[in-house]
């Protein structure tokens, strides 16, 4: 089995698992260090994945580490699943200013209330 013989829906899912996992286990910004370190030798990489696959598997209890390991050949999928993190960390960050923003405004209705309410 080659990289490109995942197909791209796989693909697909294989980025966005290991984007969740990374991101569940907050190491968003460890991981994008670590895989833009070690873009240069992504096969080798690879290749190491694939070594130690089976012992992954078993003590993760997730066999997608010889798909990942496929995945990673192709430096392609790398910058991929680190343009989805930074895209989790973007989303993340747009949905705390919105709370900040919500909550802001509720703060300011309420003040508005009471001031009405000591006026009236």
């Amino acid at each position: 089995m080659r990289s490109e013989d995942i197909s791209p829906e796989r693909r697909d899912e294989l980025i966005e698992w290991a984007a969740q996992r990374i991101y569940q286990w907050d190491m968003v910004a460890p991981a994008i260090m670590l895989f833009d370190g070690f873009r240069p030798i992504s096969f080798v990489t690879s290749q190491g994945m694939h070594m130690l696959a089976p012992f992954t598997n078993l003590f993760t209890g997730h066999p997608y580490a010889t798909e990942i390991g496929y995945l990673l050949q192709d430096r392609k999928n790398l910058d991929t699943l680190v343009e989805r993190l930074e895209d989790m960390i973007e989303e993340e960050e747009r949905e705390r200013r919105e709370a900040r923003k919500r909550k802001a405004e509720e703060a300011a209705q309420d003040a508005k209330d009471q001031t009405d309410e000591n006026d009236g």
